[in-house]
């Protein structure tokens, strides 16, 4: 009788073990993602010709991202801008009456899983009250006072922070969704998408007088399997999203208060570390800037046709009154070290538990006898 119950003790054990060793290969380990991204517009004219142009947001290389390859194919004029941690495609032409034409954007985007610190400029903006992040706000100030515990937020501090937004607020439902994801909104309902958790900790670690800021980008999935191609028309396979970064004596890091909100056991899974999932394409009130820069330049070449500014980040505009634009994002997993951090780790996990278990069956039997 005591033998089954320490087999039934050892076997509970080796699920536990087994369990939390593959936690820490998923989410532990450090690994790269790789994916090949696909952009495609599709303009058709129906009956008269004009001039078209079409405006494209494309990150670029970051430190926790690195993006390679961009290939652009368009029957038309190229040109390509730089800006603040995004580049501008600028592709204009001309375009029949009767015909289509396609303008093709691929790129390759490497995104680490571990822990990334790096050094950048502290900005004023950093530190100060900004649309929708209002540090400045009294009950933002008082908050902020309970949860640091020194004068000047450490690392300790917003760790707090992250974790307080991350357990007060909760995703909305339909029928409760803030008006404008501001952090006032935010900590006044309770509820909140990821713009308003990434805005609420900003707002509070501002009031600490740690510099901070909200980060506009796109979250890959992790349903997303490896070689598999996922073409989404009007959308994008990795979503709209946004996170935070923020400074300490260390260096920059990056924190995403919303999923941890999920993850309650591995909270410190997206705080100082990426998980190889998130693509940046910068501070979010600068994007904007640039997204209307970029927004400018193409009404020159004729009336809006149409627009989106998350998850697809463009602008086509027309001469002629009958165009049309179709997009299309395709996305391929090119390489998931994850994964394989997981069946390694499995295996070798499953193989050492067998022999354990074989030497403690052989001397249990030993003794026996």
């Amino acid at each position: 009788m005591m033998a089954k119950v320490f087999y039934v003790l050892r076997m509970l054990v080796y699920v536990v073990v087994l369990f939390g060793v593959l936690l820490w290969a998923l989410y532990g380990l450090p690994a790269a993602v790789r994916y090949r991204i696909t952009e495609q517009y599709e303009f058709a004219s129906a009956t008269e010709s004009g001039d078209i142009a079409l405006g494209v947001l494309v990150p670029q290389s970051g430190p926790y991202q690195r993006v390679s390859a961009v290939d652009v194919t368009w029957n038309g004029d190229i040109a390509r801008e730089g800006a603040a941690h995004v580049d501008i495609l600028k592709l204009s032409g001309t375009l029949p009456a009767g015909t289509t034409t396609t303008a093709t954007i691929t790129y390759e985007v490497i995104l680490p899983q571990g822990r990334r610190v790096w050094e950048a400029p502290v900005e004023e903006f950093h530190l100060a009250p900004q649309d929708k992040i209002e540090s400045d706000a009294a009950p933002i100030a008082q908050l902020a006072a309970l949860l640091s515990e020194h004068n000047a937020a450490t690392r300790k501090d917003i760790f707090a922070i992250y974790s307080f937004v991350a357990g007060y607020l909760s995703w909305p439902t339909e029928e409760r969704v803030n008006v404008t994801p501001t952090a006032m909104d935010a900590l006044t309902s309770g509820v909140g998408g990821c713009e308003d958790f990434a805005n609420l900790m900003v707002a509070l670690c501002r009031a600490t007088g740690a510099p901070a800021q909200v980060i506009s980008g796109l979250y890959f999935p992790e349903t997303l399997l490896p070689f598999v191609v996922y073409t989404t028309p009007w959308n994008h396979p990795a979503g709209a999203h946004a996170w935070v970064e923020f400074h300490t004596p260390a260096g920059w890091e990056m924190a995403d208060p919303s999923h941890a909100s999920a993850l309650l056991p591995l909270r410190w899974r997206v705080f100082g570390r990426n998980d190889g999932r998130h693509l940046s394409y910068g501070e979010a009130a600068g994007e904007l800037d640039v997204y209307a820069r970029m927004q400018t330049w193409a009404m020159q070449h004729g009336e809006m046709v149409a627009a989106m500014s998350a998850p697809l980040k463009f602008v086509a505009t027309a001469g002629a009154a009958d165009v049309s634009v179709t997009p299309t994002v395709t996305v391929q997993k090119l390489w998931d070290g994850v994964w394989l951090n997981f069946i390694l780790v499995l295996v070798v996990t499953v193989v050492l538990i067998r022999s354990l278990e074989n030497r403690l069956t052989r001397r249990s039997k030993s003794s026996s006898d």
